[in-house]
């Protein structure tokens, strides 16, 4: 995307059977920063932006769970993104609210990691996360640096499946460099639940992402729970004999 003389891309970037569809109220709220499974938040941030990246602009088949934790999809369209998603009990949640990447270009140029630009952005984002229509994170984007994980040079760049367009005569062909927010939700309860990330930026515009959640047991939770229903109806039957 060309903002002047300078082009960055943003990304908004379920015991019993009668409980499983059923609606939770949420206890469970945005963890607070720090590390979580033994890596800090910024880093979860990074890797969940590296791994949008790759799958929604690169086409690489990746998984969308690592060690117990999802990786919310991005929205790279802009507008207003829904998705519906299932989740086993016990599954932790992470997804950035906002973040910027630098790109590489088919006339041979690249965004600059230092261009003071890139924290005018920040300073010109608001955000806006809600959890079961809970606010849980709102300010400007750049309100939140123990959220925020600065300019980082990806390893390798990220070569997307197809050049994307940035303007007259100009499209992108790789990711280069990324800064965000990086948010983090501990497992949610049985139940169905709504994640909901806005934000409002004088370069970007507006745009929202939408996740409806459905949390069910854990595929051992129901053999067990048929192995309990199971032996009642047997225990049933011997006393009914």
């Amino acid at each position: 995307m060309k903002v002047h003389h300078r082009r960055f891309k943003a990304a908004m970037l379920a015991l019993a059977a009668s409980q499983v569809l059923a609606a939770a109220t949420c206890t469970a709220q945005l963890l607070p920063p720090g590390d979580f499974q033994g890596k800090p938040l910024a880093q979860w941030g990074l890797d969940w932006a590296q791994w949008s990246i790759a799958t929604g602009l690169g086409g690489a088949a990746l998984p969308d769970t690592v060690g117990g934790v999802r990786y919310l999809p991005p929205n790279f369209g802009g507008g207003d993104f829904v998705a519906n998603l299932t989740v086993p009990q016990g599954t932790a949640l992470v997804v950035d609210p906002f973040f910027v990447f630098g790109e590489r270009y088919d006339n041979g140029t690249e965004d600059n990691p230092a261009d003071p630009f890139i924290d005018t952005i920040l300073e010109q984002t608001t955000i806006k996360t809600t959890l079961d229509g809970n606010v849980v994170l709102e300010g400007a984007a750049n309100a939140f640096p123990d959220r925020k994980f600065g300019v980082t040079v990806l390893p390798q760049p990220i070569l997307y499946a197809e050049p994307q367009p940035r303007g007259p005569g100009l499209n992108s062909v790789a990711a280069l460099f990324g800064v965000g927010v990086a948010t983090i939700f501990a497992p949610l309860p049985l139940g169905e639940h709504t994640i909901r990330n806005e934000f409002n930026s004088s370069v970007f515009g507006a745009s929202s992402f939408t996740y409806n959640i459905t949390v069910v047991p854990e595929p051992a939770s129901l053999i067990q729970f048929g192995v309990v229903l199971l032996g009642a109806m047997a225990a049933r039957r011997g006393r009914a004999g």
